[in-house]
């Protein structure tokens, strides 16, 4: 095999290891996404109960808020 050869060899793995690479990393930048939307979800659920049983156990708290949005 002469230089070139090497060279044009060297060039086509490159390409390969370079779009396993991209592969890769969009794979994984979907998987951080789903992660963080899955974890921002279970935060504002966890809110929503904290806020819900505050209500439950006090019934003037109730009545301020949905008085308020009227």
């Amino acid at each position: 095999m002469s230089i070139q050869d090497w060279g044009a060899t060297g060039e086509l793995v490159g390409c390969v290891v370079v779009i396993a690479t991209l592969v890769y990393l969009a794979l994984h930048a979907r998987q951080n996404t789903r992660a963080i939307r899955l974890s921002t979800s279970r935060s504002v659920t966890e809110d929503f109960r904290g806020m819900f049983a505050l209500m439950s156990k006090q019934s003037g708290l109730s009545e301020v808020i949905h008085n308020r949005g009227q």
